[in-house]
């Protein structure tokens, strides 16, 4: 097989120049994806990932609370996590990530009880293109907004990465002594892996759809490699989102090929969105049916609407919805009760239909700067 490769690697790879200017003009990207592939393998084997169907590992350390800023433009809200794991089942495209997590600063939003009052514990999960939550004690509830950063984070896992890679044809290039394999995940994310002179995975720049913030840029490290049960694995994790940490762990323990027990609830199967409209007043609506509610006002040529939440495959009900409630009259404003990603993930598709916003003035140019950038990996209703 034809290669191309970087002298800092293994010398079985490095190919004549003479070869190289006569074969890469003919079929450049060909030779690319191959010298991937060779790359990637070597990877595997180094890292183990041929031998990973599952994966647990359970961490502590610290993290932020994305989309959740106590003022726009302000950092994502400090945490402190006494307990985490991640689950990686590669074969069946699942994961699990089980948590115990308490406020490090007081102020911020994202469910978590007030600062010294305890902490929010929680399972999260995804298999295939379902996901869904469980908060304590509480039943499963579908979480369709969170499906491609869970899909993002099982494929930038460090055995993950490589699989992904291989599955999508990786394309490789060289940036000083180190390897980067670049590849899309159809519809989900972009990244590029980065890969040491001893095979190991160093960094992933991922960039996944957002709702609030369109393409999302998201960088994951691993150091300090150790063997573990076989395979190698870092001890430090990190994941940052600008220059702000959303995960800082410290790995405590590895578990190899134990069964996953990954599977979709029945409830989570079957569920789909679900939009009711209540009148409470003449003229006004209470619009419910999922886990974030919003309000319809008539008006005496338009209509009104209070939040749109979520996503489009949130939003774009509920704004079907209301345009039946009073025939002739658009929805000419939406207003956002306030900045969080939970309530502001639907400002797009209202925006895609026409409609004015009405925030803070404190978010009006945090939103500007945020619509202006689209989501090309999956367009949404405002690309």
């Amino acid at each position: 097989m034809f290669t191309l490769t970087h002298p800092k690697f293994a010398a079985s790879m490095v190919a004549p120049a003479l070869l190289i200017a006569l074969l890469v003009p003919l079929s450049a990207a060909t030779h690319a994806a191959d010298d991937a592939t060779a790359l990637l393998r070597r990877a595997e084997r180094a890292m183990g990932a041929d031998l990973v169907k599952t994966l647990r590992f359970t961490a502590t350390g610290t993290g932020a609370t994305f989309g959740q800023a106590y003022q726009p433009n302000n950092n994502w809200p400090k945490l402190t996590y006494s307990q985490f794991s991640r689950t990686f089942d590669y074969d069946n495209a699942a994961l699990r990530e089980e948590f115990a997590r308490g406020r490090a600063e007081p102020t911020g939003g994202g469910a978590v009880p007030l600062m010294g009052t305890g902490e929010q514990r929680a399972t999260v999960f995804v298999h295939g293109t379902t996901a869904w939550n469980q908060v304590g004690p509480m039943a499963f509830a579908p979480a369709a907004a969170a499906v491609d950063t869970r899909i993002h984070d099982l494929w930038t896992s460090p055995h993950g990465i490589i699989k992904a890679a291989l599955k999508n044809r990786a394309q490789l290039t060289f940036q000083g002594n180190q390897a980067r394999v670049s590849f899309t995940e159809p519809g989900r994310f972009n990244a590029t892996a980065t890969i040491n002179a001893n095979y190991l995975v160093e960094r992933i720049e991922a960039t996944v759809p957002n709702a609030v913030l369109g393409d999302t840029v998201y960088v994951t490290t691993f150091t300090d490699y150790a063997d573990r049960n076989g395979v190698q694995f870092p001890n430090r994790i990190v994941q940052t989102h600008g220059k702000v940490a959303l995960l800082d762990l410290t790995v405590k323990d590895v578990q190899l090929n134990a069964p996953a027990g990954i599977g979709v609830p029945d409830n989570v199967k079957t569920a789909t969105e679900r939009v009711t409209a209540e009148k409470v007043a003449d003229g006004v609506w209470f619009i419910g049916g999922g886990s974030h509610n919003s309000v319809a006002i008539e008006m005496k040529n338009h209509l009104i609407l209070v939040e749109t939440p979520l996503y489009d495959g949130r939003s774009a009900p509920v704004l079907a919805e209301v345009a039946k409630l009073a025939p002739g009259k658009p929805i000419r404003m939406v207003i956002n009760s306030h900045h969080h990603f939970d309530h502001a993930g639907g400002l797009r598709s209202a925006a895609a239909q026409g409609a004015t916003l009405v925030t803070s003035a404190a978010a009006k140019r945090y939103f500007d700067q945020a619509f202006a950038n689209p989501n090309r990996i999956a367009p949404d209703a405002l690309a």
